[in-house]
């Protein structure tokens, strides 16, 4: 999946989201769940990661399937950067 469809899914899927932010798995999850070829766990990061639109505003605890206990992060969005060329380019485009 492109960089610029993975940044739309993912700041769409939090715009809609009820508390305006979700943990990198619920955005994997949702959109490996509606789209056909779906994404990789490490471009999803990297899409989250590097582009301005996307802030990381904590740390949720979470557990596998073998009650191992591990940190993700918490996203939300930030409407104000998508001014960026940049941000612009890859999410309203």
């Amino acid at each position: 999946m492109k960089t610029r469809r993975i940044a739309e899914w993912a700041y769409n899927l939090i715009q809609k989201s009820e508390q305006k932010a979700l943990n990198t798995h619920e955005i994997y999850d949702e959109i490996n769940r509606f789209s056909r070829n779906g994404v990789m766990m490490y471009a999803l990061a990297n899409v989250l990661s590097k582009c301005p639109a996307f802030e990381e505003i904590g740390k949720e605890q979470t557990s596998s399937v073998g009650n191992i206990s591990y940190e993700v992060c918490l996203w939300t969005t930030r409407p104000e950067k998508l001014d960026n060329g940049y941000t612009r380019h890859m999410i309203a485009g």
